[in-house]
């Protein structure tokens, strides 16, 4: 039995987890961000198309957690706090209402006391943190007592009250998977391997420290044999077409550890290849196409990739463990105060 989530997402960074619960069978509304400034653009367009598609239009006027089992508030805090705290970053234009996103962190006070209204009329909420940093955590709502706490980029079982959440998706990945056919993107058979393996992505930033760039040495010096590619600023229909062109994708951290490259890789059939280990543990299941080592990548067949990447990390997987790790909390609080079912996998 299906229950009601609302879900709130300025950043359009929980959109993979939304279309998860939708196709676990629950009713979902999702609230998405809007810019204070017009603008156009490739990307924006895809986020509008695939909220279209998958969820329809939330009708006008309506404030999230009204009538709903489930409040899931999705955004960076981390990433605000650490920016407000340090003064980098890019500033964004005047914050006018809490949902505009294109305000950089000086909406960030705004959106939190909205968030936490939005939370204190809820009946049960989940806070999700998708920052790439990790050493602030919004105290706000830890003071919660009807809210359960996760974020990205949390090393071990817990960080104080806040549990992991080891699921990143990309926006234009998600809508080629959900949106367009697999004949005009996919490729099964035939694959050309021009490289063994290939990183699409920047690689000298100062936000991540030279950790892409000593990773990249470190391959080439332990692993000689291997024929590689660094490709940086390329169309998205590039990377498409190279990362089904090698033997493994690499997974490179940047500010934070988990990377796009893991859910565009998967989502074609590539294995991923991850030579710095990790404190972020991975969802279980995917030793087979996530591997250190690329002596250990044994899957190799597009559509075995596949059915792990949608078993074990695709959305459906995320939205899965979010609603398991509910379901587990003291209480079974879910669907304690809501009189119904406790939420199972379909």
């Amino acid at each position: 039995m299906g229950v009601r989530i609302d879900v709130v997402d300025p950043g359009s960074h929980g959109l993979g987890t939304a279309i998860g619960l939708r196709q676990l069978g629950h009713e979902v509304r999702y609230f998405g961000g809007h810019s204070a400034q017009p603008r156009e653009g490739w990307a924006d367009g895809v986020r509008r198309e695939l909220v279209a598609h998958v969820f329809g239009e939330v009708t006008a006027g309506e404030r999230p957690g009204q009538g709903s089992d489930l409040l899931v508030l999705v955004d960076v805090f981390a990433d605000y706090l650490h920016t407000l705290h340090t003064g980098i970053g890019p500033v964004g234009v005047e914050p006018s209402d809490p949902m505009q996103d294109d305000a950089g962190a000086l909406i960030y006070p705004m959106r939190l006391q909205y968030f936490c209204e939005l939370a204190q009329a809820a009946q049960q909420v989940a806070v999700i943190d998708m920052s790439d940093h990790r050493e602030r955590r919004e105290v706000a709502f830890e003071a919660l007592p009807n809210a359960q706490l996760f974020a990205r980029e949390v090393h071990g079982e817990r960080q104080g009250k806040w549990r992991p959440f080891p699921f990143l998706y990309n926006l234009s990945m998600l809508w080629l998977e959900h949106t367009q056919a697999e004949q005009g993107w996919l490729t099964r058979e035939n694959r050309p391997q021009s490289w063994d393996w290939a990183f699409c992505g920047t690689v000298a930033h100062e936000r991540y420290g030279r950790r892409r760039e000593l990773a990249i040495s470190l391959i080439a010096e332990r692993w000689p044999q291997m024929r590689g590619a660094v490709l940086g600023q390329e169309t998205f229909e590039k990377v498409i077409a190279v990362l089904q062109s090698v033997r493994f994708g690499l997974d490179l951290p940047g500010v934070g550890e988990l990377c796009f490259r893991m859910h565009e890789c998967l989502a074609l059939g590539t294995p991923v290849w991850r030579p710095l280990t990790g404190k972020v543990a991975l969802p279980p299941g995917l030793e087979g196409v996530v591997a250190t080592d690329p002596e250990q990548l044994q899957i190799r067949d597009v559509d075995a990739v596949r059915a792990i990447y949608a078993e074990h990390y695709g959305p459906r997987a995320a939205a899965t463990w979010l609603l398991e790790k509910l379901q587990n909390a003291d209480q079974y609080w879910i669907y304690q105060a809501t009189n119904i079912a406790p939420i199972a996998s379909k």
